[in-house]
């Protein structure tokens, strides 16, 4: 019997916290009180019904019962009085036992997950009752450590503090670009799509206090790299999760814990939740510029510079190096530097998209972009700064990649990394973006006062504008030579 069917308007589906409303009785007898109006879950799911009182005329009728059939039926306790039809009551829930069994019902839900994410067992029966349950499972034979294991991993998701969503409330976040065709092909009967004008810091608030005030479980950014990274700024606000969809391999961000935005005064980066789940679309990656899809590769590549200067740093000062994060960068680097084939080709595509979203776990894993910002970033945004539009943010990338490991003398990175950007047509020197070799030196100079802590190659050597013009003229030579 389907909820619409019945006469009782069922207000727990509505607000799961209403424990107290006022009713019209429609039907009484000992089998069951019938309401216009009614907050008693009447059991379901493997959960109780629950129990509570109607009020009326100065005296209570306990409900110990409530259960479903051509209506929804509210069982008193035996010899309790019964209200007559068309009397007012007053409906109250017993909290303790409601909050109890909501309680029971979301940790089974954590272990439901657990169990098919890490045995990849199925439920196949169970019960509950208040604060206590049993959940029955798909498996062939109980792994030796299951329970130890289990307990463990449902304690670190209830600490994770994850956001239990109700009403399936979804957002979609566009650019003005591709926004239009995108919202086309997708059928978004269920959520509401908001358009980002652009890569702002304002932009972001703007939609972070739309999902917030509205109330969205959740939220996908769909486009380029300025809307994933507004819309992770604006989840991160809201405290929703949300998923990135790419269309195109520009840059690393699609999975890392930073929104790169623009403000008054030029870009910043700002620390933010990741995604919970990347899906890349390569039928739009393809039908985009391949001077996007290039960029991403001198952002991969530019690892291996970044995790030179942090070993730098490590070596130098002290500072502590994370090996897995150091790992994870490093694999997807090398995957990219030695992977045969162009930007046109499926499976070279398919190795830049795998590397792009291991570089963002890295940072994950790391706590901050040390795995792929080094001084190869902080010229990055140097020319961001003084000389905006030159060249993409992996385009940038790659070169100030570049500089750094002939500044750091690695000539057979240096031999690598040139032959890598070169056989995909992108910029090695000043020159190729445009800039002169006294405005790249300029860039050099400022650089380290982009990212003010960060120790790299440039903070060490700390060279005056005489030492980087030389620098920067020594870079070009090598370049062109082959060295």
């Amino acid at each position: 019997m389907e909820d619409t069917q019945w006469r009782t308007h069922r207000l727990e589906l509505d607000d799961q916290s209403l424990r107290e409303w006022d009713a019209q009785v429609l039907a009484a007898d000992p089998d069951g009180i019938v309401l216009d109006r009614s907050a008693f879950y009447p059991g379901g799911g493997g959960q109780p019904p629950d129990h509570g009182v109607l009020l009326w005329g100065g005296v209570q009728t306990r409900i110990v019962d409530a259960r479903k059939g051509d209506d929804l039926y509210l069982i008193p306790a035996e010899g309790d009085p019964l209200p007559a039809p068309g009397t007012t009551v007053r409906g109250a829930l017993e909290d303790e036992r409601r909050t109890a069994l909501m309680r029971t019902h979301s940790g089974l839900h954590v272990l439901c997950g657990v169990v098919f994410r890490d045995f990849g067992a199925l439920v196949t029966g169970g019960n509950m009752e208040p604060l206590t349950a049993r959940m029955d499972f798909n498996l062939p034979e109980v792994p030796a450590g299951f329970r130890e294991a289990v307990e463990s991993a449902c304690n670190a998701e209830v600490l994770a503090d994850r956001r239990i969503a109700m009403e399936g409330r979804v957002a979609v976040a566009v650019g003005p670009g591709q926004g239009d065709s995108v919202v086309a092909e997708l059928d978004l009967a269920a959520g509401e799509v908001f358009r980002v004008e652009d890569g702002s810091v304002d932009a972001a608030i703007a939609l972070g206090k739309q999902l917030r005030a509205d109330s969205y479980e959740a939220v996908a950014g769909i486009g380029g790299g300025k809307i994933i990274d507004v819309t992770k700024f604006a989840a991160h606000m809201a405290g929703i999760p949300m998923v990135a969809v790419a269309t195109n391999l520009a840059h690393d961000g699609i999975a890392s814990p930073i929104s790169s935005l623009e403000h008054e005064s030029g870009k910043g980066s700002y620390g933010v939740v990741p995604p919970v789940a990347v899906v890349i679309d390569l039928d739009r990656v393809r039908a985009g510029p391949p001077r996007m899809v290039r960029a991403g590769i001198g952002d991969v590549v530019n690892n291996l510079s970044a995790i030179a200067d942090w070993e730098l740093a490590a070596a130098d000062r002290g500072e502590p190096v994370d090996g897995l994060a150091v790992t994870l960068a490093r694999t997807a680097a090398q995957a990219v530097l030695h992977q045969p084939g162009t930007v046109e080709d499926e499976e070279f595509l398919t190795v830049l998209a795998e590397s792009l979203i291991l570089s963002g776990i890295a940072m994950t894993v790391a706590g901050s972009s040390r795995p792929g910002s080094g001084g190869d970033h902080e010229i990055l945004h140097a020319i961001d700064q003084l000389f905006p539009g030159a060249g993409t943010h992996g385009e940038l990338a790659g070169v100030g990649a570049l500089f750094c490991t002939y500044l750091r003398a690695d000539r057979r990175l240096f031999g690598l990394l040139s032959a890598c950007l070169a056989r995909h047509g992108l910029p090695r020197t000043a020159a190729d973006i445009g800039l002169s070799q006294a405005e790249f030196g300029a860039a050099v100079r400022r650089a380290p006062a982009t990212r003010p802590g960060r120790y790299t190659i440039l903070e060490r050597l700390d060279l005056d504008e005489s030492a980087i013009a030389g620098q920067v003229a020594g870079f070009a030579a090598a370049v062109a030579s082959g060295a």
